[in-house]
């Protein structure tokens, strides 16, 4: 929250998109930080469990849960694909694309149709902030394995393992999950999910976003503000400014 203040503080509305929003925990972060906010993503699971998030933390107004719409934090959630967020009708001045979500527009001309969507969503002098990995070291060191996490829901424990492996030019990422309900004498279970991402490289997606309209204004390696490194930096947060007109292709 401290960087996304930072780099908040001079939009030229305070109105945010956070695309591929996911669970929604930066949509409720940044609507308790006063901001107008927009979450979306293009799984049904994520939207629900963002509306929940809203719902907990703010009720709603009546008859307005079909919306989504928060009554007191300015905050909703919507069932949108990021290549589609231009169609949304609505401008901001600033989007957020956080948690590694650009890697997972991964089929033939995705990404660059999210980020001219995305772009075409800003008003002039907005900025789009990523963050991602860093796909430089990662495809030089074909690192496999991730640290384990773990922790619970309101419902069970879960344990984390997450597990890479090098096509020719993608990741399959396999996210292997172990739960077990909460309740006493249950029994552990688990499931395998498996996505597959593009390498999304810091001068790809530089060239990418400056061939689009995007002007690049910094480059961090983390939340802290510590400067990038291509070569040693676990991840790549890059932040960027819309400067008018969508050039042409």
């Amino acid at each position: 929250i401290p960087l996304l203040r930072k780099i908040l503080a001079e939009v030229p509305s305070r109105k945010v998109l956070v695309a591929g929003c996911g669970t929604g925990g930066h949509v409720l972060a940044l609507a308790k930080e006063g901001f107008e906010v927009m979450g979306i993503d293009s799984d049904p699971a994520m939207v629900e469990a963002t509306q929940k998030k809203l719902d907990a933390a703010d009720g709603q107004v009546p008859g307005s849960r079909a919306s989504g719409i928060s009554s007191q934090l300015r905050a909703r959630v919507e069932l949108c694909a990021i290549e589609e967020s231009a169609a949304l009708g609505e401008r901001f001045g600033a989007v957020l694309c956080l948690g590694n979500t650009l890697p997972n527009l991964s089929g033939p001309g995705q990404l660059e149709a999210a980020l001219r969507s995305l772009y075409a969503a800003l008003l002039p002098g907005g900025i789009f902030f990523t963050q991602n990995l860093n796909y430089d070291k990662r495809w030089q060191e074909k690192t496999k394995w991730f640290p384990l996490l773990s922790g619970r829901t309101e419902d069970e424990e879960v344990i984390l393992f997450k597990v890479a492996e090098y096509g020719p030019e993608f990741i399959d990422f396999h996210a292997i999950f172990f739960t077990r309900p909460l309740a006493p004498g249950t029994c552990w279970d688990y499931r395998v999910n498996t996505n597959r991402q593009i390498p999304l490289f810091e001068k790809e997606l530089r060239t990418l976003l400056e061939r689009i309209g995007f002007e690049i204004v910094s480059t961090w390696s983390d939340y802290s503000g510590a400067p990038f490194d291509v070569r040693d930096s676990s991840d790549l947060l890059l932040l960027s400014r819309r400067l008018g007109v969508v050039p042409s292709r």
